[in-house]
């Protein structure tokens, strides 16, 4: 972070932030508009080049904060508590996503999008950079998540990964469709009462678990 920008206040650091990841997010590097991004954080052009000289200086702060954010995200599920099976441990994975998606709600769209749109990485060297730290982060916990959770009680008749790919993929579009549907209603999620959602998703998580598990009779 520059000296310039961090001698801001938080807060408005963090408008800032979530501008630009917003705006690199729904329209990739070459399509971003610094103008969008000034206006969304309500400050003047000429402030943003202040603060990081140019675009691409943004976009490798931007790439650099979330390797600071995934880092701690990350290091959460790696070193938090070990459920007694796979759904369980997911369960606790995805309110540690919600905690963390909260703070910052457009990093995790920000770097969907390099996923699945590699071009952007092709900026410079050192964006690649920053994105194989981050994906190396996700396979180390994703690594842990598999070995620690207890995946006697899965279907017998089934390869035990497949169903882990099918409980995540039902989980991972479940929450995306979420998401979705916040976004169209303008509805922000630090204002919300999240508790029926998370009443509905606990249901999902019970669904998934007579689909994938052995009967306990």
């Amino acid at each position: 972070m520059s000296d310039r920008f961090s001698a801001i206040d938080p807060e408005k650091q963090m408008r800032i932030i979530n501008a630009a990841y917003k705006e690199f997010a729904r329209q990739g590097y070459k399509k971003a508009s610094t103008n969008r991004i000034v206006e969304a954080a309500g400050i003047g052009k000429g402030m943003l080049f202040y603060y990081f000289g140019s675009k691409l200086e943004l976009y490798h702060f931007l790439l650099e904060y979330a390797v600071t954010f995934f880092e701690q995200y990350f290091g959460r599920l790696r070193d938090g508590p070990i459920a007694s099976d796979y759904i369980e441990q997911y369960k606790i994975a995805s309110t540690m996503k919600l905690e963390a998606y909260l703070k910052n709600p457009y990093i995790f769209e920000f770097y969907t999008r390099l996923f699945y749109n590699p071009e952007d990485l092709k900026v410079s060297s050192d964006a690649k950079k920053y994105y194989d730290e981050i994906l190396t982060l996700y396979s180390e916990v994703m690594s842990i998540m598999h070995t620690n959770s207890n995946m006697s009680n899965f279907r017998t008749d089934m390869d035990a990964h497949k169903v882990i790919r099918y409980i995540n993929w039902c989980l991972e579009g479940y929450s995306q469709e979420l998401i979705n549907k916040f976004r169209l209603e303008g509805q922000n999620l630090s204002d919300m009462d999240l508790t029926p959602y998370w009443d509905e998703y606990y249901e999902v998580l019970g669904d998934l678990k007579n689909i994938f598990y052995q009967s306990e009779d």
